[in-house]
């Protein structure tokens, strides 16, 4: 049984794919695992920061936001 330079090019091509796969699917799991980590983190500090930012409704984190349409303690001259 001989092969032809077609199917060899066809194998190569097949397993390009397989490692281009392999590589992307390891390289996700990476970046994710990583996400958890760093939301792990922030977690972490957020309850030292407050404890109850969890319990707390939407409403109440945005009246924590100072009021953006408060005046600059000193406004630039014209």
């Amino acid at each position: 049984m001989t092969f032809s330079i077609r199917d060899l090019f066809l194998v190569t091509i097949v397993v390009a794919l397989a490692v281009a796969w392999w590589l992307d699917r390891s390289r996700l799991a990476q970046r994710a695992a990583n996400a958890e980590l760093e939301a792990d983190g922030a977690k972490r500090i957020l309850d030292l920061i407050d404890p109850d930012w969890g319990s707390r409704t939407l409403q109440e984190l945005v009246n924590l936001v100072p009021d953006s349409s408060a005046p600059a303690p000193s406004p630039p001259k014209p």
